[in-house]
């Protein structure tokens, strides 16, 4: 038995190649680690076209590992230790005592620290947490909007965050108003993105018919692996 790892797609691989007369794809726990078994003889070009064909089937079964450590913002203790997400990385997360309120970010070691005057109150670390995430779309959405309003052709009169339990936007047609959920600072730019452009269509088309959908995949042709991503 022979043991190798690759990425496809930003996923980890593990494909283990022993004697089997198929090739079998899992995703398994703690983690969610994707393992592909199959023959000696599959070559990688063939392991390869398997895993496309199955993609959408992946990122459905880690979505559901996802949700177990990206929980909602309220349902967290926001603890030291507590893991959080921001931009599809995993983070984790420091709770400091400070005389004022203020959050420290380490992109190269994924830490989120919450300094704060109290550090017994989830509601504070809530707010404060909310708060950053905001700042940080703030920053991020509008060139993102500059970009593809240039792209579809078509631009918002106007665009603000909100708190969202079942949505990750809405575009309101007549006032050309789009609302985006502040949540999405836990996923990636590219799902970021993906909402970006699905309510600037709508700008367009206010359905999801199939001019709304062709429209999308030309400017998005992998669409459906981000949706799929934000989904649970």
């Amino acid at each position: 038995m022979a043991t190798s790892q690759f990425v496809f797609r930003n996923i980890p691989i593990t494909v283990v190649r022993r004697k089997v007369r198929h090739c079998y794809l899992g995703v398994y726990p703690p983690q969610g680690e994707v393992r592909v078994t199959c023959s000696p003889r599959y070559s990688e070009t063939e392991i390869l076209s398997f895993l496309s064909k199955k993609h959408l089937w992946i990122e459905k079964q880690l979505s559901k590992f996802r949700v177990q450590e990206n929980r909602a913002l309220d349902e967290m203790e926001c603890e030291t230790g507590d893991s959080v997400f921001f931009l599809g990385e995993k983070h984790t997360l420091g709770v400091l005592l400070s005389k004022r309120p203020a959050i420290f970010h380490n992109s190269e070691r994924r830490e989120i620290t919450i300094a704060l005057p109290d550090t017994q109150s989830k509601r504070a670390k809530h707010a404060l947490l909310r708060a950053w995430y905001r700042e940080q779309l703030q920053n991020l959405v509008p060139e993102m909007l500059r970009r593809w309003s240039t792209q579809l052709g078509v631009a918002p009169n106007s665009w603000t965050l909100r708190k969202m339990k079942r949505r990750w936007g809405t575009c309101f047609t007549h006032s050309r108003h789009i609302v985006l959920s502040e949540s999405l600072a836990r996923y990636s730019k590219e799902c970021i993105e993906y909402v970006v452009v699905h309510e600037l269509i709508h700008l367009h088309v206010p359905n999801h018919g199939p001019k709304f959908k062709r429209m999308l995949h030309h400017a998005l042709p992998h669409w459906k692996e981000l949706k799929a991503q934000l989904e649970s």
